[in-house]
């Protein structure tokens, strides 16, 4: 059996830690789901027994602008400020 080059190593590793992140963070989704449903339906935010507050969660209203919207109906406008720009993109498959 042929051994793994170290790149191979690292592609490995970074694979593992994807998966236990992925992990993570649906616990941490379960858990926030459990906390909203059982505290936070009824109030804004929680304090230990000393009156420190460990936990908050507000509604709040926020704007908005409909690009897609936008777009359509002003397309030539819309494209005047388009530009374009490099991305770069790391996939590990």
């Amino acid at each position: 059996m042929k051994a793994l080059t170290k790149i191979e190593r690292e592609i490995e590793e970074y694979k593992r830690i994807n998966e236990e992140i992925k992990a993570l963070q649906a616990k941490q989704a379960a858990l926030k789901e459990e906390l909203l449903r059982l505290y936070f339906s009824n109030h804004e935010e929680f304090k230990d027994k000393r009156g420190v507050v460990l936990a908050t969660y507000k509604v709040y209203t926020k704007q908005v602008f409909d690009t897609k919207r936008f777009k359509v109906e002003n397309e030539m406008l819309y494209n005047n400020y388009c530009y374009e720009q490099e991305a770069k993109t790391f996939l590990v498959k």
